[in-house]
């Protein structure tokens, strides 16, 4: 309880040039839409078990931070990343993920991800930034923004495979 949970997991990007922060919220808040394991929670039953739950609608965990007056602006960018590292998730309370735009300065921002493990890893990355970027460009009017992002197969449908699995097969 006194120390930093180690499934937290946090990645900051830095992005140059104009940011039109109302759209980049709702590039992600499509990414929560879009993507149901992103809103999946997890409830241990009385006998032990742990459930994956997915609800409807989550709240939209997005705030942005005015650090640009500031006397040290990268100090500030790093305590605020550093604070949300800290803030532990609560798995019953999807969704797991949490975002920060940082202004740095007139045309730059620090984009902080901060997610528990259980939600996304490292290979999840790529896709997940690759696929809100495309929102956030078709939001700010770029059409046909990343040619090739196939539409992402129900997370339902994935499940429905994975319960027809052959599980013995699979580990061998």
């Amino acid at each position: 309880d006194e120390s930093t949970d180690v499934y937290t997991s946090q990645l900051a990007l830095d992005l140059t040039g104009p940011v039109d922060a109302d759209r980049l919220r709702e590039a992600a808040r499509a990414m929560l839409d879009q993507h149901a394991n992103l809103r999946a929670g997890f409830r241990q039953t009385p006998d032990g078990r742990w459930l994956q739950v997915v609800p409807g609608p989550v709240p939209m965990p997005f705030r942005t931070v005015d650090v640009s007056s500031f006397g040290a602006p990268e100090d500030e960018a790093r305590a605020i990343a550093e604070h949300e590292r800290a803030v532990p998730f609560d798995l019953r309370r999807p969704p797991l993920l949490r975002w920060v735009l940082v202004r740095l300065g007139e045309d730059r921002h620090r984009l902080i991800l901060t997610n528990h493990h259980i939600l996304l890893d490292g290979w999840s990355m790529p896709v997940l930034f690759t696929q809100m970027f495309a929102h956030y460009r078709r939001a700010i009017g770029v059409a046909d923004p990343v040619p090739g992002i196939a539409v992402p197969a129900p997370y339902r449908d994935y499940l429905s495979w994975l319960a027809g699995a052959d599980r013995e097969a699979a580990e061998a």
